[in-house]
């Protein structure tokens, strides 16, 4: 069993009332709220030793971090962030943080001010939490927001013909960008209230895992091109795109009817790829024209 074997048979044992709109399966639940918007449920977790490392990540980076991956989930729905409770777990009896750089009250406080900067550049209120002991250090926040109902971006309205969109450059994030992003609300509200956007999610676990997502709850198929990619300083190659995972861009679709006034007003997006039937699955044209499918998995926690 892996991460996402056991999220599909999870949620086929949840059972909802008409006031969820979308359940698992998005980058947030959505929720029946008002005559013109809904309401949007988010949560993330970050981990000690799995996405950051005392010794490389500064406290105020790590706050940062736990905010933004949230901010970024609510980015990829076309929405508004409003609202977060913060539940902090850590070895709180300590003096000092293991790296010992820390007092253990100043690395708390610097925690909460990453939070709280990255969630102000976007009007979010922390309005609640929790605190306990745990033997490394855990961030969960569960972020509210809003969307007009007009503007709702899913996973799963990609059709065959549009074209791919990515923003930002991709692979490498491991250098440093997964602790600093700016998660991409501005760009996501600009795109879904000025184009067409047909499916939209942020990159969280690489190109690989990510187009899979939209392919499954879409039913079509991709074929990326590799030169057209934009990789970032620290990614090797292609393979680092569709892998290395943590980049918090967006990865969105739009007819192809769109593309030309897109790319001509928009600098920050790239065309790499177009969407093809269900059953040409994921596939990549290479450098030389040749093109594969595509058999490379991105991150995976477990």
């Amino acid at each position: 069993m892996n991460e996402f074997s056991l999220i599909k048979r999870l949620s086929r044992s949840v059972k909802t009332d008409r006031s969820v709109a979308i359940g698992i399966g998005d980058d947030t639940a959505v929720l029946r709220y008002r005559k013109d918007r809904y309401l949007l449920f988010t949560t993330d977790m970050i981990v000690e030793g799995t996405h950051f490392l005392l010794k490389k990540a500064t406290p105020y980076q790590i706050g940062w971090k736990a905010m933004a991956v949230n901010l970024s989930d609510i980015a990829a729905m076309g929405g508004l962030p409003k609202w977060a409770v913060v539940s902090l777990g850590g070895p709180f009896q300590r003096r000092k943080v293991e790296s010992g750089k820390w007092k253990i009250e100043k690395f708390i406080w610097e925690i909460y001010r990453g939070m709280s900067t990255v969630g102000k550049k976007f009007g979010v209120q922390i309005v609640g939490g929790d605190t306990d002991k745990a033997s490394k250090w855990t961030i969960n926040i569960a972020l509210l927001g809003e969307v007009e109902k007009k503007y709702l971006k899913l996973r799963s309205g990609a059709k065959v013909g549009d074209r791919v969109f990515v923003t930002g450059s991709l692979g490498g994030s491991i250098h440093g960008k997964h602790l600093t992003f700016t998660p991409r609300v501005k760009e996501a509200r600009y795109l879904v209230t000025h184009y067409p956007v047909t499916s939209m999610m942020d990159l969280s676990d690489g190109l690989a895992s990510d187009l899979r997502r939209i392919m499954e709850q879409s039913k079509v198929g991709f074929l990326i091109d590799e030169a057209k990619i934009p990789l970032s300083k620290g990614a090797k190659n292609a393979r680092g795109a569709f892998c290395d995972g943590e980049d918090f861009e967006l990865l969105f679709t739009v007819p192809k009817s769109a593309v030309e006034r897109l790319e001509k007003n928009i600098h920050w997006a790239r065309l790499i790829g177009e969407v093809t039937p269900a059953s040409r699955g994921l596939r990549m044209k290479d450098r030389t024209g040749q093109v594969n499918l595509v058999r490379w998995r991105g991150f995976e926690h477990f």
